[in-house]
């Protein structure tokens, strides 16, 4: 059972990164769709958080490079994997920041047309009155 589906299309080509978490074990896929047939289809992270909340999201860059990032269960809050077309899914390198303990609600991802960073936005709740917005930049340049 699929709980979450999240696609984004490329600026310059037909591909489309789509990223979706399932609901047996909280994983969550990646996969590219080059236009004709799926490529890459990879498990990201086979014990995503709860699926409350959609707490992934994709984004591309102006290079074609794509990413997708996603809540953790465990002490490193937020993980990310980087897309590119010839190698598919690798580690991020540099994982986007975060509070290192907590419960996101939502993670968003904005690219940039015009260079290569990549905006993240999300909300957590690690105050026990009201919920925290955080935002961080992720750049290939």
């Amino acid at each position: 059972m699929t709980l979450w589906v999240e696609c984004e299309g490329d600026y310059d080509s037909n591909n489309i990164l789509c990223a979706w978490q399932e609901g047996v074990n909280d994983g969550v896929y990646g996969a590219r769709w080059d236009g004709s047939a799926w490529q890459h289809i990879t498990l990201l992270n086979g014990a995503g958080q709860g699926g409350v909340y959609q707490n992934f999201d994709v984004a591309w860059e102006g290079s074609g490079d794509g990413m997708v990032v996603y809540g953790l269960e465990a002490s490193t809050w937020i993980d990310g994997k980087v897309y590119t077309t010839a190698g598919g899914f690798a580690d991020a390198g540099t994982d986007p920041t975060g509070p290192a303990t907590a419960t996101n609600a939502w993670v968003r991802l904005a690219g940039s047309p015009n260079n290569d960073y990549i905006a993240m936005s999300y909300i957590e709740d690690i105050s026990s009155t009201s919920s925290d917005y955080g935002v961080d930049m992720r750049s290939e340049e």
